[in-house]
């Protein structure tokens, strides 16, 4: 009994958090046991110092109880029967036998967290963080201020404990940014699959090597992810005067991205004409030749659309003596832009 309470025995290295720090940054794919380790670590302060008071934040109230406290790796759930906390969710407090206590606030409203100040807070998936962020993550920063009398013994500052799934936002280059202590772990999916359903594993094997699945399975972050950036970009810098434009292609590729969801004007449906050619050098370069895309609430409406610009792209057929090869050869196109 003793040893299945004892957590320490049972967390992975990467899981368990340095002796000194000032924000130790936990990023792991979906189901590595971030929770876990976060839940474990604000146990450990509580039972390491009486004096300690611990803040726990996550995106709602609904998602601090139902995840943070009483999920299947939270507070309640693994803490030991001889030092379990008391809980009084009228006032939004945790209180162990010992004198150290805890509150939760969820991340929404900078402002409620002002007056405040703790000793340790423990910040869960901020990736999930609604309204101002960034605003809700510096507060967090000023409240994080108090000390007690085994911190100052030992030289321990104020600390706070992230755990989340990266994600390229402005939000994680802020807590990244704020590099003074700042330790950072990394864990995959892969690494806890004694925990997890085999079929889970074959899911996650399928769609690890994803854009989505290095960061969702895999825990890396990665900034060129951002659709900001995309957003950012100047397409129209790239653009190629028609009368320069190729006029051969070595293939000419015809994309399809029909709309998808029930929200009202989700009816967008992506139909764009590439010409792949190599260039002297060495590299395949697209051109984007015609953006034949449109709203319709019909199927029928954007199939005819693709076939259309498939037939109108496709290159003229001529004959080639036996054991020789040609190039694709397009229509001139009007207007084509590097890619």
């Amino acid at each position: 009994m003793l040893l299945y309470h004892e957590h320490r025995d049972w967390l992975r290295p990467v899981q368990r958090p340095p002796t000194h720090f000032r924000t130790w940054f936990f990023m792991g794919g979906r189901g590595t046991g971030k929770t876990y380790a976060g839940a474990a670590a604000v146990i450990d302060e509580a039972r390491s110092d009486p004096e300690a008071r611990i803040l726990i934040v996550g995106p709602t109230y609904s998602e601090i109880v139902k995840n943070q406290l009483e999920g299947t790796s939270g507070i309640l759930t693994i803490s030991a029967p001889w030092f379990f906390t008391k809980v009084e969710k009228s006032r939004r407090k945790l209180a162990w036998p010992n004198g150290a206590q805890a509150t939760w606030l969820p991340a929404k409203n900078a402002d409620k967290f002002r007056g405040h100040q703790y000793t340790f807070i423990w910040a869960d998936e901020p990736v999930a963080w609604k309204g101002d962020a960034v605003a809700v993550y510096k507060e967090c920063r000023v409240v994080n201020r108090r000390t007690t009398t085994r911190m100052r013994v030992q030289g321990l500052p104020p600390r706070m404990v992230i755990t989340t799934t990266p994600a390229p936002t402005v939000l994680f280059r802020e807590m990244l940014g704020d590099r003074e202590g700042l330790v950072l772990a990394r864990s995959s999916t892969l690494e806890n699959l004694a925990n997890l359903a085999p079929d889970y594993e074959a899911y996650v094997r399928r769609v690890m090597e994803t854009p989505e699945g290095r960061r969702e399975f895999m825990g890396e972050l990665r900034f060129d992810l951002d659709p900001a950036l995309y957003r950012s970009v100047n397409w129209n810098a790239s653009r190629i005067d028609p009368k320069k434009a190729p006029k051969e292609y070595d293939a000419i590729i015809v994309s399809v991205d029909p709309a998808t969801g029930e929200k009202k004007g989700a009816d967008m449906h992506g139909i764009v004409v590439l010409g792949v050619r190599l260039e002297a050098d060495g590299l395949d370069h697209a051109y984007v030749l015609q953006d034949a895309s449109l709203r319709t609430p019909e199927p029928e409406v954007w199939a005819r659309e693709a076939i259309k610009a498939l037939e109108a792209w496709a290159p003229p057929r001529r004959s080639a003596p036996m054991g020789s090869q040609t190039r694709g050869c397009s229509p001139s196109p009007t207007r084509a832009a590097a890619w």
